[in-house]
């Protein structure tokens, strides 16, 4: 057909082309490798796009299995003249192809680099919103091989502020990402110092500063990274869909020095989430007492209820020093948490004398006999544990031992 002068560019119903049908219909890997040249040399037009918006470029990254015949081919159909910026009916261009469709790292680099040494257009967005930068990060495994295209392309001018359908710019994406941190930080420094936003934030309403916290897990870079972000005006207190602060990550984590500086810099103490819990809760939850002795020392609410309608737990009471520190800063020993037991009643079941008596001393002998909702006075609950010392205390401080529980049992009778 082709030796009596078929029409090598006529399309079909669907707008293939012969060349298009080669990449679609031909099995055998080699055939079509070897018609696919041949008809590019008899003249068969490669720029032409069919119903999908798909040409020759596009077909070949979907149908060519044999990626060493992928990239021969592709290189072939550039030194023709294809056109690498037509984008077919989901966006997507050659460049976004060779990420998406490539598994062999050399290669997909290789055509990468070539592709963008062509005039392959860096900032086209596929209908995910995603540009090659993006894709950089999602499919690029070898970590060497996504820092070398990503420096690239931001180096050739790739848009670092684009987001794509999930809110997502580079500097995001770095983090979620790149697993070698070194590799992380390294992207993620150049990306700050090329100006990417710092306080754009994603669909879950993070921002790089809240990524920094959440997904790096070396406790020296995150702090470096994090210090580089908010001197280069980061906002500290700006809170993702959650509400979730800076601030309230750094407390859920322990990381002390980083809250240093988030307070430093006018972190909020005492914002809310959408669980009702402000930072000292977090940080209280997740007994981390350094963070949390930070936190009031700053002027973190110590009577701000939490989530559960607590104000304490079992870290609060194992320390002295933070029952000090509290009560120098306001705490009011009365409150009660859901189930009505005080910071007394913990202090009592967890047998901390000196935390014990420094409340007891903030008490009258009325509040000393109060009950929780199971009827259980803190003597009981000194019983329940079998603290004598704290059983002594209490009795010394007229906590009556002869209140019952709702079960009709004395303290004595717990013991």
């Amino acid at each position: 057909m082709i030796k009596n002068e078929a029409d090598l560019n006529t399309a079909d119903e669907n707008g293939d082309t012969a060349l298009h049908l080669t990449f679609k219909y031909v099995e055998y890997q080699g055939a079509m490798e070897k018609i696919a040249v041949m008809l590019v040399e008899k003249g068969a037009d490669l720029n032409t796009a069919n119903m999908d918006g798909d040409t020759a470029l596009h077909l070949t990254f979907k149908f060519v299995k044999d990626e060493e015949a992928t990239e021969r081919i592709v290189v072939i159909l550039v030194e023709r003249g294809v056109d690498l910026n037509t984008s077919n009916m989901d966006g997507d261009t050659a460049l976004h192809l060779t990420f998406e469709y490539f598994e062999d790292q050399g290669a997909m680099e290789r055509i990468a680099v070539m592709l963008v040494e062509r005039g392959a257009d860096l900032n086209t967005a596929n209908m995910d919103g995603d540009t090659a930068l993006h894709l950089t990060f999602k499919y690029v495994k070898d970590q060497g091989a996504l820092e070398r295209i990503a420096v690239m392309l931001v180096e050739r001018g790739a848009d670092l502020n684009t987001a794509n359908m999930d809110g997502d710019t580079a500097l995001h994406l770095t983090f979620k990402y790149v697993k070698d941190e070194e590799a992380m930080e390294r992207i993620a420094v150049m990306l700050v110092e090329r100006g990417a936003d710092l306080n754009t934030a994603n669909m879950d309403g993070d921002t790089a500063l809240h990524l920094t916290l959440k997904k790096v897990k070396d406790q020296e870079a995150v702090e470096r990274i994090a210090v580089m972000l908010i001197e280069k005006g980061a906002d500290v207190k700006r809170e993702n869909n959650e509400r979730i602060t800076p601030l309230m990550t750094a407390s859920i984590l322990g990381y002390l020095g980083i809250a240093k500086i988030l307070i430093s810099r006018g972190a909020d103490l005492n914002a809310i989430d959408d669980k009702g819990n402000a930072p000292l809760h977090y940080a209280i939850q997740e007994k981390h007492l350094a963070v949390a002795i930070l936190l009031i020392e700053f002027g973190a609410d110590v009577n701000k209820r939490d989530s559960y309608n607590a104000h304490i737990n079992d870290l609060n009471t194992r320390c002295e020093y933070f029952i000090y520190v509290s009560l120098r800063k306001g705490f009011k020993v009365t409150q009660r948490e859901n189930y009505g037991a005080s910071v007394i009643h913990y202090a009592a079941g967890t047998g901390m004398v000196g935390a014990l008596d420094l409340l007891l001393r903030e008490c009258d002998e009325g509040f000393v006999n109060e009950e929780d909702v199971s009827g259980s006075t803190p003597l009981h609950y000194a019983a329940f544990a079998n603290s004598i010392d704290a059983a002594k205390l209490l009795l010394d401080s007229k906590c009556k031992n002869t209140k019952k529980d709702c079960e009709g049992r004395t303290a004595a009778e717990l013991a």
